[in-house]
């Protein structure tokens, strides 16, 4: 109700934008063959569509600095806790299911159901974690935020987002540090984890090395890796319907015919496409994958035109999660999407709020 009059206020560029992507997703899923339960449309329109009416009640709520400080202060202190969790799962091999501890492969999850949920969300908090970390007023809780996100990136093993923070911080180290030393020193010490990660004698190493071989989650010989296999799927679903696509929650069995007309009716993995891009082309077809490729364009250009100390570590985040997304339906995951939320919040709280100083 405190967030109505936000909410009244005009709608910025990107927001149209967006509100028109999920029409057009709702719209795709109404023409599906065989359509779901209504419940479905419900909550995934509702997981969508809140990436802009939360932040503008968050927005008009919050009327003190110190609610937000408080908000920055309690991302870390979590993020904190988080990471502490993931080493004992990356240690000792348990995960959390509902409320009991089961046994499980030795990578942290946290308190999400897969590892990648956890990689993909705290990947949208590296580049403010890096920006806090060595800026001048950097203190002690930044450093250690800085140190968890980190732990958090490796421990989850997704490889995917420990490239894109590796190249990242290579990027900021060379144009963000001023200092030469200091500059060098990290340089160094991020060549050293890259090389380590690579050709260390753990598991880790073991699946990066896979990956470049050509010998990591391949079922088909005739495909490099499995992800070749989810792509060439999807794709045949796009020439199916281009246009608007197959709607949201593709019925399985809609899946699996795509997967036997590429010779792979017998793959145990019959998973979604990995690669939010395409995944939005099979569900919304070509318009509301133009659609999203818009919304990104139009949000980043709202980014560049606010000067704010965290505007290039939010503009960082943002372009992180969309070359992530190549190889993960990122978007697709409502935790993810709920992390995108969470960030956009606090940017916008600090938009009016230009002063506000990082605790």
């Amino acid at each position: 109700w405190c967030g109505l009059p936000v909410i009244k206020k005009e709608l910025r560029l990107y927001e149209t934008i967006y509100l028109v992507f999920v029409l057009a997703t709702l719209v795709s899923y109404v023409l599906q063959e065989d359509p779901l339960k209504g419940s479905v449309i419900f909550r995934n329109i509702w997981s969508a569509a809140v990436f802009i009416f939360i932040p503008r009640m968050y927005q008009s709520i919050v009327q003190s600095d110190r609610v937000y400080i408080k908000a920055i202060q309690l991302i870390q202190y979590f993020s904190l806790l988080v990471a502490l969790v993931g080493l004992t799962q990356w240690i000792w091999g348990w995960k959390l299911v509902g409320t009991q501890m089961v046994s499980w492969v030795p990578r942290a999850s946290g308190f999400y159901s897969h590892p990648l949920t956890l990689a993909y969300v705290f990947l949208l908090f590296w580049p403010i974690a890096v920006h806090e970390a060595f800026s001048r007023r950097g203190g002690l809780m930044d450093k250690v935020f800085f140190v968890s996100v980190a732990s958090i990136i490796w421990t989850s093993e997704s490889r995917t987002v420990q490239a894109v923070s590796f190249a990242y911080f290579l990027y900021f180290a060379f144009i963000r540090i001023s200092t030469m030393r200091l500059r060098l020193i990290t340089i160094g010490l991020t060549l050293f984890v890259g090389i380590f990660a690579v050709l260390g004698p753990h598991e880790l190493g073991h699946k990066i090395r896979s990956t470049f071989e050509g010998s990591e989650d391949q079922s088909d010989a005739r495909y490099s890796d499995d992800r070749l296999i989810f792509w060439h799927a999807h794709l045949e679903l796009v020439k199916h319907k281009p246009w608007l696509g197959h709607g949201m929650e593709i019925p399985q069995k809609t899946l699996e015919l795509a997967y036997e007309s590429i010779g792979q009716g017998n793959l145990k993995k019959k998973y979604a496409a990995h690669n939010m891009y395409l995944q939005i082309a099979v569900e919304a077809g070509l318009v509301g994958l133009c659609l999203y490729l818009a919304w990104m364009a139009s949000y980043l250009g709202f980014l560049f035109q606010i000067r704010t100390p965290e505007s290039g570590a939010l503009i960082g985040a943002f372009v992180l999660f969309s070359l992530a997304g190549l190889t993960q339906n990122a978007f697709q995951d409502s935790e993810v999407r709920y992390g995108l939320i969470l960030l956009n919040s606090i940017y916008l709280g600090r938009t009016i709020r230009p002063t506000l100083k990082w605790p």
